[in-house]
This record gives structure tokens, sequence and C-alpha cells, in this order.
């Protein structure tokens, strides 16, 4: 499955071409997925969006960190890198790491700036390796899954800094079907530390219920807002409501 080509879907599109829209150097989404494909990362590459990933691995044993951070990963990607392996650092420990690019905090630096935030993918159940797919790690089995939950500390699931750069943010759900509870551990210790009570959470769910509805909606659960909708339908309508996109123009010809 994992070891050919996938082409970007139009969700993915989307997703790539969001990041080029933020004019702040300190503010670049961020996106958490539990697929283990490259697609959305061969989408940010063909647009020369420079990106991080942070995924989860296995360790071979308790002593070892579960977490990695693949440093411009991009480059991977655009084929400036040949070596899956390169710049991979274990963030360790998890709650003082502090090398991601989440942005510094003064307003204004310039793009060259090594402290400017960049897109990061974090990948909470790993990541697949298509050209080296030794190195590939996936939380995907039953002891799997425990392991994980055994692993990640409920109240510490991520990177200290990562989390504090979460909790300032909104939540859009893709597809998901929030009922994974590994992942709704996170979310919700998130909200919990949340000062501001303006920061708006959404879900883009297809058949979802009445009771998904209003479950959601409740103050203890996030406040979600769920949209009963296809994904694709929602992905199309969202790529014809962006604003021209640049790399899609063809270049003026020169008389």
């Amino acid at each position: 499955l994992f070891s050919q080509r996938y082409e970007p879907t139009d969700l993915h599109e989307v997703l790539a071409h969001i990041p080029s829209l933020v004019t702040s150097v300190n503010r670049k989404p961020i996106f958490i997925t539990t697929n283990y494909d490259t697609v959305l990362e061969h989408a940010l590459a063909e647009r020369n969006e420079p990106f991080d990933v942070v995924y989860y691995r296995e360790p071979p044993n308790a002593d070892v960190p579960c977490y990695r951070h693949w440093k411009n990963a991009h480059k991977h990607f655009r084929g400036e890198e040949r070596s899956f392996s390169s710049n991979h650092t274990e963030i360790t420990p998890l709650q003082s790491y502090a090398d991601l690019p989440l942005g510094a905090d003064e307003a204004l630096r310039p793009a060259s700036d090594p402290k400017c935030a960049r897109v990061i993918i974090v990948k909470i159940h790993g990541t697949v390796a298509p050209d080296a797919f030794d190195e590939s790690g996936f939380v995907i089995t039953s002891d799997h899954y425990v392991n994980f939950l055994r692993r990640v500390e409920v109240s510490n699931p991520l990177p200290k800094f990562l989390a504090s750069r979460m909790i300032h943010c909104h939540f859009l759900f893709l597809g998901y079907g929030l009922q994974d509870v590994n992942i709704l551990v996170i979310c919700q210790n998130l909200w919990g530390q949340r000062t501001k009570k303006t920061l708006n959470n959404w879900a883009v769910k297809v058949n979802a219920t009445e009771f998904d509805e209003k479950y959601w909606a409740s103050e203890e659960h996030g406040k979600v807002t769920m949209f009963n909708c296809d994904l694709t339908a929602y992905a199309q309508a969202l790529k014809a409501a962006l604003p021209p996109d640049p790399l899609a123009v063809p270049p003026t010809p020169i008389s």
C-alpha cells in the first residue's frame, strides 16, 4: 500500500495552499493526523512550503523517547536530501525540547531566520518511509494501541512547547470520527488549559448524528460545531473559495 506514490486529493491541495495565506512569521498551521501516508508532505513540497514532521515511533524499550522531530523534512520530499534518516532528532526530554519551528516572540523576523514558524505535521500514529521501509513505524495493531496509551502520558501527551502553541489554536477536524480515545484525550487536555473562551472548534463529518452534534457542542466536550458534510464536497467548495493560486497562473509571455 505505501510503497507507491499517491497523488494529492483536493483536500491535500487545499491544506497545502493554506500556509501561503498566513502572513505572520510567528504563525503557521499545525496539521495533526493519524494517517501514515506522505501525501500531505508531497503536496506541501510541490508548493515549496517548508515544513517539519513530528512523528511517533514505538521505541524498543521504555527508556527510549517515542517522538521524533524531522527537521526541514521538505528537503527530502523535494529531492534535496535522499536519505530518510537525515535530520531526525529524538524529542527528549519531552517537556523541555525547544527546537520546534513554532515562531519566536518578536513580531517581525526575516523569512530566513531559523526562529520563524514553519508548518509542522504531527503524525500521532507514526509515518511510512516509502524509500526506506525499515524506518517506518505504525500504531496499527491492538498491541500497538495498548503500548501507545501506556507510553504516552495522558497529562503530557505531546512535546510541551508544541502543546503550549496548540492551546491557543482553533481546531478543525476533517473527516475524523471523534471517537478515537487517544486523540480525544490529547484534545480535551489542551482545551481544558485554554484561557480564551473565544477559540472555536469545528468538525466536518459525513453522516453525523444528532447525538454527535449535541454531544460535541457541549462545553464539557470542547464546543465543537459539527458540519454534516461529505469531506470531498467540502474540500472542493473550500478550494473554489480560496483566492487565486499564483502557482496555478501561467507565466506572462515576454515578447
